[in-house]
């Protein structure tokens, strides 16, 4: 297990590495990669099969979600990355309990944006079609 354990802290190292990097470089595309890593790694390594499975289903609207926020007003990227840091720190000091708390608020970070979510019932973008007469003036035909 100390042998997982070391395995899960040098990959969360390397994402948090690549965001830095990003960061200072204003790679966005880049540190959204490293974001959406740095959280992949839980699933992959929650022991739970369904977790990462779970997580694959709503991974696009997660995506959409994480460059809503780090696209909007206020500093959430830098906010996100020291997060990170924190989770990090906390996990390498064996401080289980204040990682997950930490993460807890970051994930939950979404309820104070201010974003508005389509209701329920809305159905998804794929789920709309269009005329042919639509595709037609959009496309010029």
């Amino acid at each position: 297990m100390k042998q997982a354990a070391a395995v899960v802290l040098d990959t969360l190292e390397q994402t948090v590495y690549r965001m830095e990097k990003a960061l200072t470089r204003g790679n966005w595309a880049q540190y959204e990669t490293a974001d959406r890593e740095f959280h992949e790694v839980f699933m992959r390594e929650s022991g739970n099969s369904f977790l990462p499975q779970a997580y694959d289903l709503t991974a696009s609207s997660i995506t959409a979600l994480r460059v809503r926020l780090q696209g909007g007003e206020g500093d959430y990227r830098a906010r996100s990355f020291g997060e990170h840091k924190l989770i990090l720190a906390e996990l390498k000091a064996g401080h289980l309990d204040e990682a997950a708390r930490i993460l807890e608020d970051h994930i939950m970070v979404i309820n104070e944006s201010g974003l508005v979510l389509p209701p329920r019932d809305t159905p998804r973008a794929k789920a709309r079609t269009r005329s042919i007469e639509e595709y037609k003036a959009i496309f010029g035909r």
